[in-house]
């Protein structure tokens, strides 16, 4: 896998794999992103999003804003270390960066843990 530079020609698969409803329970916040509020949000954070890619296809993303870190991989590459990759590689770039992760997200509490993270907090929110 190559990671390059998250340039205004993944955005939208940026945005698709966003909103993919096999990956969208995974996110603490789990609207659906529009293209105008995909395009705002990108022309302020592009540089601080990397994309995955396998023969020159996006297979998944990673960012980090404010020093939390997000990562998604495409559910036709999931379990295949392609997450771990993207996450040890944002660690160089932020080392201090932490994840904030639902509880029942177990494949993320997976890849972060292996990439040596450890669990700090819990937060508890009524319903």
């Amino acid at each position: 896998m190559v990671i390059v530079n998250c340039v205004e020609e993944y955005w939208e698969f940026v945005r698709c794999l966003r909103n993919d409803p096999l990956v969208q329970d995974g996110f603490i916040q789990n609207n659906v992103i529009s293209s105008e509020d995909q395009k705002v949000y990108m022309e302020r954070h592009w540089h601080s999003y990397f994309i995955g890619l396998i023969d020159n296809q996006p297979v998944g993303y990673v960012g980090c804003i404010d020093g939390d870190i997000r990562v998604c991989t495409d559910p036709k590459h999931q379990n295949k270390g392609i997450g771990k990759s993207l996450i040890d590689f944002i660690k160089t770039k932020y080392p201090s960066g932490y994840a904030k992760i639902k509880i029942d997200n177990l494949s993320s509490l997976k890849a972060f843990e292996s990439c040596s993270f450890v669990k700090k907090y819990y937060i508890l929110e009524s319903e």
